[in-house]
């Protein structure tokens, strides 16, 4: 199993989140391709280099993906490239898996279904760097973020729709097959930054009618650390192209749908674009 995740300008924040993603990826009861890509500055990926190499060695791969700066979805693509396994997980850099066999769970769910995602997020409290160490082992790590995290159920200001931050879109924390994820041309380059390159994959996979399970219906859930980040900048562009792409292929996806929550049974999960 290839496991990728992008990161920019980790180091650069107080609680170096990344670092304790990765122990969360090393304990699991399988092992794994491991693919940091670093997609900030040339300056930024070798300090991350650096800094990886000392800790993890050969443990972690580091790729160079300051070509396309802070584009996530270049960074993902490039992992992907870069991995060799028919399964493929991505993975944020503020995330920790819930427990040591998540993955053992995602490979043996990838047997039979072409991707896999939704697993119940719990986001911590902004001080959470603050009660937990680097010598912690990472189950005391999780015993404490569990203390310090809750599970999000908000509804967007001005839409008045479900923001559904307490489930894990397909970039946050989600597998697919290769095969799969080749056949649909992986994430859209064209997005900027970060904002609606999951929800877009997401779309294409189920209008393609495409098999996917939801990981919190098998009980399965990560760790959000949160830290500060400005999407504004990103969010009315993206928003926009992807209205442009559903109008394209002339329908919508149902987000409300996908993860399992019915509000209006006359609803479904792909649904016929309308102006």
């Amino acid at each position: 199993m290839d496991i990728i995740i992008p990161t920019a300008n980790n180091l650069e924040q107080k609680n170096y989140s990344l670092y304790f993603t990765l122990r969360s990826v090393l304990a699991q009861s399988i092992t794994s391709q491991i693919f940091v890509v670093a997609n900030g500055s040339q300056t930024d990926y070798e300090k991350l280099r650096k800094k990886l190499n000392n800790e993890f060695g050969s443990l972690v791969n580091i790729l160079n993906g300051s070509k396309r700066e802070k584009n996530i979805s270049y960074a993902r693509n490039l992992g992907v490239r870069a991995g060799k396994s028919e399964k493929i997980v991505f993975m944020d850099d503020d995330t920790i898996l819930g427990n040591n066999t998540v993955l053992e769970q995602v490979d043996d769910t990838l047997n039979r279904e072409d991707f896999y995602c939704g697993a119940y997020r719990f986001w911590t409290h902004p001080n959470w760097s603050d009660c937990i160490k680097a010598d912690m082992q990472i189950n005391q790590v999780r015993h404490i973020l569990k203390a310090k995290s809750f599970l999000p159920q908000s509804v967007e200001r001005l839409s008045g729709k479900q923001s559904f931050s307490q489930f894990t879109y397909i970039g946050n924390f989600g597998g697919i097959r290769r095969s799969v994820l080749k056949n649909i041309e992986g994430f859209d380059e064209s997005f900027c930054g970060w904002t609606y390159q999951d929800t877009d994959l997401m779309m294409r996979l189920c209008v393609q009618g495409y098999r996917y399970e939801l990981m919190s219906h098998d009980g399965l859930y990560v760790y959000h650390l949160s830290h500060a980040v400005d999407k504004s900048k990103y969010r009315a562009v993206n928003k926009s192209k992807y209205r442009s792409k559903q109008q394209k292929f002339g329908k919508r996806l149902n987000v409300n749908h996908f993860f399992g929550i019915y509000d209006d049974e006359k609803f479904e999960l792909i649904e016929p674009f309308n102006q």
